[in-house]
């Protein structure tokens, strides 16, 4: 463009021969509106220091021996001023800061906010919020949920996070999870002990075992239902009731989000034909809950796929890298993702398929 170091902008060069100065951030002749980054940000020293004397405190910036008085506002920030005077090392004091603030003098400041801790809350005093003394406080009179401590009861120790996280939206839905939510987890099934028009705590579908959610993880008249689970989380027995219920192996932890996608889905039929038989006395048959739970997963495996690849084709046409890595983590075993295609894992195939 013709221009030289030294020279003017413009045609008859009357412009302006540096860069405009910015007040916030400018480095050098580096251009107009640059930020340092995080990255290449030296880290500043603290150079903030009290000066105590017997006629009072003064704060201010070392300069070596001399010190750079300020002033404190009201909310500790300093305020420059104009006087300069010299000191001795025995009179300097580290301060003590509160949001960045100046507290005071550290050795007459009590508590200091980096050394100590309220409560279990594991932050600096000054870092905590409304939100982290009311938690603190509830978790004072919090009580173990019923269900947890009855789970505990039953089968021992449990990943109760573990367990929890398997009720994600992803592939799946509340519509798939809520039901095994609410009347497992919760234990909110009305079973046959509890209601006196049955006139019998018998299994309504085994006839022989006493009647509880619990016993639905391991019931004989599940076991189609339960073998094929096996198909998908690798379990040992058709019966391992903490499996079958939770999602939970006894050494292997608890199964990726794609199988819980499988287990929620026969769950939800599962409770809705043990309803239908309670309500309405049709016959429980667990084939036809298995044949209606393919159906589902098949259908979310299809709307993931569709999803899949309109996500990659909204990114090539805006140039940009597709974001879908949650889609690797939604079908975890059932699923392998290479760029846009859903790819089934054997068994998933050979269920669909059957």
């Amino acid at each position: 463009m013709d221009w030289r170091p030294g020279e003017g902008l413009g045609p008859k060069k009357q412009g302006r021969p540096e860069p405009i100065p910015d007040s916030v951030g400018q480095s050098d002749r580096a251009g107009l509106g640059l930020r340092t980054t995080t990255k290449n940000r030296k880290s500043k020293k603290d150079d903030t220091i009290a000066i105590w004397r017997p006629n009072g405190v003064i704060y201010g910036k070392r300069r070596g021996t001399c010190l750079h008085v300020h002033s404190l506002d009201i909310k500790g920030r300093l305020v420059p001023s104009e006087d300069r005077i010299y000191f001795q090392e025995s009179e300097v004091r580290k301060v003590a800061r509160w949001k960045g603030n100046v507290l005071g003098i550290a050795e007459s400041t009590f508590p200091l906010p980096h050394e100590w801790r309220l409560e279990d809350i594991n932050k600096p005093l000054d870092q905590i919020v409304v939100k982290d003394v009311t938690a603190a406080l509830t978790r004072i009179n919090a009580t173990i949920p019923s269900c947890i401590k009855k789970w505990t009861e039953i089968f021992g120790e449990l990943n109760f996070n573990g367990i929890s996280q398997r009720y994600s939206t992803g592939i799946q839905t509340p519509k798939d999870f809520g039901s095994h939510f609410k009347l497992i987890m919760h234990r909110a099934f009305f079973t046959n002990p509890h209601n006196p028009k049955v006139g019998t705590d018998k299994c309504r579908l085994c006839g022989s075992c006493r009647e509880s959610i619990a016993h639905f993880g391991e019931c004989k008249c599940l076991k189609p239902a339960f073998e094929l689970m096996r198909k998908f989380d690798k379990g040992e027995r058709w019966d391992d009731p903490v499996l079958n219920l939770f999602g939970q192996h006894k050494n292997k932890g608890i199964i990726p989000l794609g199988v819980s996608l499988v287990h929620f889905t026969i769950w939800k039929f599962i409770l809705i034909h043990m309803t239908q038989l309670s309500i309405e006395k049709k016959p429980f048959v667990c084939t036809n809950v298995i044949e209606q739970a393919k159906k589902r997963v098949k259908r979310k495996i299809e709307i993931a796929q569709d999803n899949l690849k309109a996500i990659h084709i909204t990114a090539r046409a805006k140039g940009t890298t597709p974001r879908a890595q949650q889609y690797t983590k939604w079908t975890l075993g059932i699923c392998t993702v290479q760029e846009d295609t859903l790819i089934h894992s054997d068994e998933l195939t050979e269920w669909l398929s059957e």
